[in-house]
């Protein structure tokens, strides 16, 4: 079995971090729960819009092709491009073709498919009463305007990686996502502005801010993924209101089931692409029994099992509709659950 990422912003020898390394991992993680024989040799190719590189052929047997559009160009892709065809799902950032799948970039940022959802950093009084931005330029000067902002009308002194910026006391910065991490740790607040706005648009810059702890002061849409956060859990840099009362937990409750709807419908396409069935589980599969009159009823069961267990792969739902001899898969019943809780998308 390979899987393959073509086109990347950067050779294999160079991934470095869980968001270059995702799709390897996640594909990995649902494949080995599969027993293949030595005459079933499939590939899974992960494309991206970078580069010159091969294009797909559709035509090959036991071949899955995906197209993944990264950050800040949504509108590569539609029904008239020549290679449309040749893929079998589209992952960006809102449903712009019938082969969209709303992949946002912040959902590969973390090994959710494994720990489901992570926990906010708890320990936060030592903390200094401050923000901290985290850039590498302010092309446009907006990110200077928000500074400004925060330190002038939100009375919060500001620290910045970027010299340029002023009103703010400039933090010399260090590479990697460690670095950016254990800096963020030590602040209360993390401006965290969006490279951009469009329709669906959410990149991973606000979940940081949660995942380290702080409250972000986010530009972007003024919604943000209104299906995974709470409302009442971060500053808009367009809020006057900045001594609300924010949620403790910034997830709203049913986040892990959008999110899990999310990447069992890319996973499905792969099992039937590749025609994997329950003949292929291996005997190390760890199996929940379900009885269910109807698929309806195996999605609210299927909400059910993952808020139990936090988990999309491990143990396996398999569902029983009323006592059929052949049972349905947790990939049959992909699609109904990803038009059920397809992560809403507000400008």
């Amino acid at each position: 079995m390979d899987i393959k990422q073509l086109n990347w912003w950067c050779p294999p020898e160079e991934y470095a971090d869980i968001q270059d390394e995702w799709f390897i991992h996640f594909f990995k993680c649902g494949l080995s729960q599969f027993i293949f024989d030595d005459e079933h040799h499939a590939t899974i190719n992960i494309y991206t819009i970078f580069g010159s590189g091969e294009c797909p052929n559709h035509s090959v047997h036991n071949v899955v092709n995906l197209l993944f559009v990264g950050e800040n160009q949504p509108g590569i892709m539609n029904t008239n491009h020549p290679v449309y065809p040749h893929f079998d799902a589209i992952l960006t950032f809102f449903y712009d073709t019938p082969k969209s799948i709303r992949l946002p970039l912040w959902m590969i940022y973390w090994n959710f498919y494994k720990d489901g959802l992570f926990e906010c950093a708890k320990d936060t009084s030592s903390r200094e009463d401050r923000a901290i931005i985290i850039v590498s330029h302010d092309n446009t000067g907006l990110r200077s305007q928000y500074c400004e902002k925060v330190s002038n009308t939100f009375k919060i002194p500001v620290d910045s990686t970027l010299s340029s910026i002023p009103h703010c006391k400039h933090i010399v910065p260090q590479k990697g996502r460690l670095f950016k991490n254990k800096l963020i740790r030590k602040y209360k607040y993390n401006i965290c502005p969006e490279n951009s706005i469009g329709h669906g648009y959410i990149t991973e810059k606000i979940f940081e801010a949660f995942a380290n702890g702080c409250i972000p002061i986010y530009w972007g849409l003024n919604n943000p993924e209104p299906s995974i956060i709470q409302p009442n859990s971060f500053i808009h840099i367009h809020d006057p209101d900045i001594q609300k009362t924010y949620a403790k937990d910034f997830w709203t409750s049913d986040a892990i089931i959008y999110i899990f709807a999310t990447y069992l419908k890319i996973w499905s396409i792969v099992y039937h692409k590749l025609k994997l069935r329950d003949k292929n589980l291996g005997k190390h599969v760890d199996i929940v029994y379900y009885n269910c009159v109807n698929q309806d009823d195996c999605c609210t069961q299927l909400k059910h099992h993952w808020l139990q267990y936090k988990k999309l792969w491990s143990p396996r739902p398999i569902f029983k509709i009323n006592n059929q001899l052949q049972d349905t898969q947790m990939e049959d019943v992909a699609d109904s659950m990803y038009l059920k809780y397809k992560t809403h998308i507000k400008d």
